[in-house]
């Protein structure tokens, strides 16, 4: 493993195993420590990744008494901030989509004068 960092050396022993069992055992003995090498990779990358989950999932947890407590302060003080106006926005944008979807239509058009219709060509 190299210092300071969570990699790993790439192994370069190949010289070292056909002097030890020979030219013929060796280069085989040699790619099989290579495929055990890379596995060991990657199922360190998966132990580093599920440890990062679980430290995130934790540290949202702690956090969530100071957001709650951020929230409840807005409100008593009556004022947004920023993410506040996004989520209304989308909000109100979202409502709008379902109302104008839900809507009737009150004309009946021929399906040939439908290409009078298409927006794309004004």
């Amino acid at each position: 493993m190299k210092w300071n960092e969570f990699t790993f050396t790439e192994p370069r022993n190949i010289g070292r195993w056909k002097s030890a069992y020979e030219k013929d055992d060796g280069p085989g003995l040699s790619q099989q420590a290579d495929d055990y090498f890379r596995a060991c990779v990657t199922l360190f990358a998966e132990l580093l990744s599920q440890i990062g989950d679980a430290m995130v999932g934790q540290m949202s947890r702690a956090a969530d008494p100071v957001t709650d407590l951020y929230r409840q302060r807005k409100e008593n003080a009556a004022v947004l901030d920023f993410d506040d106006l996004l989520q209304r926005a989308h909000e109100r944008k979202r409502q709008r989509s379902i109302r104008s979807a839900s809507g009737t239509f009150p004309f009946i058009f021929p399906l040939s004068y439908l290409h009078l219709l298409d927006c794309r060509s004004y």
